[in-house]
């Protein structure tokens, strides 16, 4: 297996490119996060640093206060080394055992001080984002909200830029947008992939995989040919999906609000890779649409954290079922446990962090003139088109960052509802088709997969005990037609 170290300097976008990564279903193994387990309350890190630091370093809880002991080290070389020499070699032990669980051609290696703690020897290659110094310090500076000297500080402990780029195997270039980012991880991953040397193909994530049986409930033998849980079936409806015009109709308003969320997501990444004013005007539009519906939703998290339960407690129950992939369950289940924390550690409403944005106001309010975003009516919004795409794209990022966990918990969600069950080949007799669904099992989606060059459009009508299926044309300025031809096509109706 292939074992790949990824670093970069403080606000370089190691977080980002490790995500797309993890959205690719590679695995990653943070670092950070195994620093964050090493240090909990009666883990040997825990006792050392209280042994070492004091009980100042501790929050109300009890726990490490880690921007106070940061805090405190950072500003005192040897205080520095001393809580260095507690939990790097803790973190390294923690690294190596969870790389050699891992089954996968390559897995990622998340060490933001790799360079500096000289573990070259436990990675294979070394992926490196890279940036500008003043984008570097910018994003950092506004991710964490505090002063730009605070972060040339933290710059100053960490290897220069020519030392990094030195040591790198493998170089992303992070000074544009999130889209040329994906584009640049993902063409390492099918180069990773190639260096692995093993006849192993993980499963796409840019294109959604499909998809559900038309049958009438989810028996066992169906179970074990979910894509969800057999690798090769995965494989094989993604291909499914890029061939096709994919017409989803939702059974309920929890996945109807999923859909327009993702949709809305889809264009926010579309937008930002367009540098013309329109594009980021486009970007503006839909992130003050997004923070209107988090404003007035205030349980939208809550709602999302009850679908993730929804879910885990269904697929626990697959554990059971001969012939089901356990391992790749298992690794699903982790990632619903992980988001469900993070739900659960996010504090305050979702987009709270654009609230107090005085120029996402300023446009807010005269967004509801119509014509109203002009030179005369906004000069601060004319002025801020105007500058270089580079200065946007940073403010850009920061609005999304308000909106990414709910992105990851979407995308997911949809992701395995659409991935529990295989779409079959069935025909609309004079273009029409209408089929009973088990009213022991709830469905969630209704898909419909016509071919790219079909000259057809479904009108998809659903409830609780049927579902039909008008197949029309459209009539040029007329009102489009019923066909009377027979079509065939495939469906799925999702149930997890």
């Amino acid at each position: 297996m292939l074992v790949v170290g990824l670093t970069g300097g403080i606000g370089s976008g190691k977080t980002t490119v490790a995500e797309r990564f993890k959205m690719l279903n590679v695995p990653i193994i943070d670092a950070d996060e195994i620093a964050r387990d090493v240090v909990r309350p009666g883990e040997i890190g825990y006792n050392r640093i209280v042994a070492a630091f004091g009980y100042a370093v501790l929050d109300n809880q009890r726990a490490i206060d880690r921007t106070r002991l940061r805090t405190l080290v950072f500003s005192d070389p040897d205080r520095r080394k001393q809580l260095e020499d507690i939990l790097h070699p803790l973190i390294r032990a923690e690294m190596q055992r969870r790389v050699a669980a891992v089954h996968a051609p390559y897995c990622i290696l998340v060490i933001p001080l790799l360079i500096e703690t000289q573990q070259r020897d436990i990675v294979d290659r070394v992926l490196v984002v890279d940036v500008a110094p003043e984008i570097q310090v910018t994003r950092a500076q506004q991710r964490d909200r505090v002063t730009a000297e605070a972060i040339h500080a933290i710059v100053k402990t960490q290897s220069d830029r020519a030392t990094r780029l030195a040591a790198a195997d493998d170089v992303i270039n992070n000074d544009q947008n999130r889209v040329a980012l994906y584009e640049q991880v993902d063409a390492l991953h099918t180069r990773f992939l190639k260096l692995s040397g093993e006849n192993i193909k993980l499963p796409e994530a840019t294109q959604p995989a499909s998809l559900a049986e038309p049958a009438t409930n989810v028996a066992s033998d169906q179970i074990r040919q979910m894509p969800l849980l057999n690798e090769s079936r995965a494989a094989e409806t993604v291909t499914h999906s890029a061939n096709s015009v994919i017409y989803e109709l939702p059974l309920n308003e929890k996945v109807r609000t999923f859909l327009r969320l993702e949709s809305m997501f889809h264009q926010l990444e579309h937008f930002l890779a367009d540098e013309t004013q329109y594009g980021s005007r486009s970007v503006v539009s839909l992130v003050l649409e997004l923070n209107a519906l988090f404003t007035a939703r205030a349980e939208f998290k809550a709602e999302m954290r009850k679908e993730v339960e929804r879910i885990s407690n269904a697929l626990r129950r697959f554990m059971d079922f001969d012939g089901v992939n356990k391992k790749r369950l298992s690794g699903v289940m982790a990632d619903l446990s992980g988001l469900d924390q993070e739900l659960v550690a996010f504090n305050g409403k979702l987009g709270q962090g654009l609230k107090d944005d005085e120029f996402l106001f300023a446009v807010k309010q005269r967004a509801t003139v119509s014509g109203g975003l002009t030179s005369f009516d906004l000069p601060m919004y004319h002025q801020w088109l105007q500058r270089p795409y580079a200065q946007r794209s940073i403010e850009m990022e920061r609005w999304l960052s308000e909106f990414d966990l709910t992105r990851r918990t979407v995308y997911y969600l949809l992701k395995l509802i659409r991935n529990s069950t295989t779409p079959a080949s069935v025909t609309a007799k004079n273009g029409f088709y209408q089929q009973a669904l088990d009213p022991g099992s709830t469905f969630h989606l209704i898909r419909i997969f016509l071919p790219i060059d079909s000259p057809h459009f479904p009108e998809i009508s659903g409830g609780k005990q049927r579902i039909s299926v008008h197949f029309m044309s459209i009539n040029g300025a007329a009102r489009p037609t019923q066909s009377k031809s027979d079509i065939a096509f495939d469906i799925s109706c999702c149930a997890l």
